[in-house]
């Protein structure tokens, strides 16, 4: 299956517009750019994820391993990851040796 450079483009264009969105609801005086935002991106955003969720569940069809096994590596590593960080950055109470945790993490003893 071949990638589609369109939506891909237009994926990262909606993403993009979350993140302006995001950033200047607070500024006063930006609230026609922030209500034109809103108008569109989200709805925009999920069809465009959609389409391309579609299109990439072809590639896996009767392959149901793979597919897992793909789905956990883009979301619940991410997932894992941003929780662990966010949990020392935010003074969690987490304290953790970063050698041993990555020793533990590609399977050596500490």
């Amino acid at each position: 299956m071949e990638r589609n450079d369109y939506m891909d483009f237009l994926k990262g264009i909606c993403v993009f517009l979350v993140i302006i969105g995001h950033s200047i609801v607070n500024i006063p005086g930006m609230s026609i750019p922030l209500n034109l935002i809103y108008s569109f991106h989200m709805p925009l955003l999920m069809f465009v994820s959609a389409y391309i969720e579609e299109s990439s569940r072809k590639k896996y069809t009767g392959h149901i391993g793979q597919a897992i096994k793909k789905r956990a590596e883009g979301l619940l590593i991410p997932y894992f990851v941003w929780s662990l960080m966010e949990n020392i950055s935010f003074d969690g109470g987490l304290h953790i040796n970063f050698q041993e945790f990555g020793n533990r993490l590609i399977g050596r003893d500490a």
